[in-house]
């Protein structure tokens, strides 16, 4: 029954996330409930998101303890979840970990209080990152008073367009200035220390990879160019269809220079987190371009096709 309870609970969650919050005619902060006793809670919850504000930017993970339930549920932008206190306090320890000196401000949006011992939040926020913009998104975090006091139950993390815009331009930026331009600080800047490249020769960790393929691609052809031709973002993610031109002028994958201007399409799928591209699954046409190199013969009806 009690489960039963908390999945109705989220449901109305997850509902009211979907609506806005009904906002007063005259200037306040949020609305304020009726009631005496509404009034006390509300100002205690709101004690409690300020508290919130305080541990998390001073990036103390464990201080989150004493606010949450111990079946706690975290629902991500990207629809994963993170499920009970002590992997709620893991989760904000990596991110602090990825993101030190993160700093987020809370605004209350508006405050329900469906029971006397239920009570939901929206709040809308802005994380502040050293050298990269703002990240604007917002929560809806469901209260349930348990001896007196309130804790944390369930929280759903939102990312409005702004948020998707913003990885599309981070995604643009990396493409124009690091692939097109060779700037590889740019490299620095756009990627997790622990970023993964997947390809389908495995996966490869850290940020030599995207840097070496910079250079090698810069010193092969060094007038490369890659034209994105449509770009589609969800939630966490980026996807890029690319074509690219340029001319062989030098040893590329053991192959001397051979002038031969040259072209390759595929498709990029980047996942982004807190402004840096953390995973990325590559899909290139490879061999059309290793055939117009002629490191890979086209054998058909027993002529050669594509000469060296």
């Amino acid at each position: 029954m009690k489960q039963k309870k908390k999945l109705l609970l989220i449901a109305m969650v997850l509902a009211l996330s979907q609506t806005s919050c009904h906002r007063p005619s005259r200037q306040t902060n949020a609305p304020i409930p009726k009631s005496r006793s509404a009034q006390a809670d509300s100002e205690a919850i709101l004690a409690i998101r300020r508290y919130t504000q305080e541990v998390l930017n001073r990036g103390d993970a464990q201080a989150l303890a004493g606010l949450f339930t111990e079946d706690a549920v975290f629902l991500l932008p990207d629809g994963n979840s993170v499920k009970g206190k002590e992997a709620i306090i893991n989760w904000h320890k990596d991110f602090f970990r990825e993101n030190p000196g993160v700093q987020t401000q809370f605004t209350r949006e508006c405050i329900r209080f469906p029971r006397q011992d239920v009570a939901i939040e929206t709040v809308s926020y802005v994380e502040k990152h050293a050298g990269k913009p703002a990240i604007h998104g917002g929560d809806t975090t469901l209260f349930v008073k348990q001896q007196g006091g309130w804790l944390i139950d369930f929280v759903r993390i939102h990312r409005p367009a702004a948020q998707t815009e913003a990885n599309k331009a981070l995604v643009r930026r990396w493409i124009e200035e690091g692939i097109n331009k060779g700037n590889l600080a740019v490299c620095d800047e756009a990627f997790a220390p622990d970023f993964v490249l997947h390809t389908s020769g495995g996966d490869k960790r850290g940020l030599q990879g995207p840097k070496q393929a910079v250079k090698e691609a810069g010193t092969a052809f060094p007038d490369l160019r890659l034209t994105i031709k449509n770009m589609v973002a969800e939630a966490d993610m980026v996807a890029v269809h690319w074509t690219s031109m340029g001319t062989h002028q030098g040893e590329f994958i053991g192959r001397a220079a051979t002038g031969k201007k040259v072209t390759q399409n595929g498709i990029y799928i980047y996942r982004l987190e807190a402004g840096k591209i953390h995973e990325l699954w590559s899909c290139r046409d490879d061999l059309g371009l290793a055939m117009q190199l002629g490191i890979v013969e086209l054998i058909k009806e027993g002529k050669r096709v594509i000469d060296e």
